[in-house]
């Protein structure tokens, strides 16, 4: 290499006073990880990202449960509204398959609708699905909570505050029992109380 152009590039440049720093823009490889610890941080970021690392930040969270999960395609392509499919790992006692929709928005105040949760169900009704989780980065409609209720607990709706558990690392909060109910009745008049762990009896 020329002598002349190594002393020209070993040179420091000190931009004067009416010159503009101009932004400098670098690509930087996409770390799963360290999204996740910053979102453990820093929910706020759920809005933030795209939607198809909101995906991806949904896949790391049920693979940390313990499931195995399989994406259905790319975030964009037509996927007859089930983006995961999620079921017990080899060997599980119970072999189960669970459905998963994820609705990313942009803002918070952007709620996810009865219709989304109307076309959840049916999606999961053309297939062998025991059970589904609808999963928004903000909150529901109470449209949508209604419909959901009426088809609980085949179907789970999963909102803001319930990631920010996932993101923690806390799974096995009441908060995901909600669906099962304290007591069933097995047939007419006769009632059980479920014994489940972490829930007070009687509530």
């Amino acid at each position: 290499m020329d002598p002349r152009f190594l002393s020209l590039t070993q040179q420091r440049y000190v931009p004067g006073p009416d010159v503009v720093d101009r932004p400098r823009i670098a690509l930087v490889q996409f770390d799963l990880e360290e999204l996740i610890r910053q979102i453990s941080v820093d929910s706020k970021i759920l809005q933030q990202i795209s939607p198809d690392k909101f995906e991806d930040a949904i896949q790391n969270r049920l693979e940390a449960m313990g499931l195995s999960v399989q994406r259905t395609g790319n975030t964009n392509r037509k996927d007859g509204g089930i983006d995961f499919v999620f079921f017990s790992k080899a060997g599980a006692s119970f072999p189960f398959l669970g459905a998963v929709q994820a609705k990313h928005h942009r803002g918070r105040a952007v709620k996810t609708g009865a219709a989304d949760v109307r076309d959840f169900v049916g999606a999961m009704a053309c297939s062998y699905f025991q059970t589904g989780l609808l999963v928004t980065n903000t909150t529901f409609s109470p449209d949508a909570q209604w419909f959901a209720k009426k088809h609980e607990p085949k179907v789970r709706l999963r909102d803001f505050n319930d990631l920010v558990r996932w993101f923690a690392g806390n799974f096995d909060a009441e908060a995901e029992w909600r669906e099962i109910p304290a007591r069933i009745e097995l047939c007419p008049g006769y009632f059980i109380d479920l014994n489940i762990p972490g829930r007070e009896q009687g509530s």
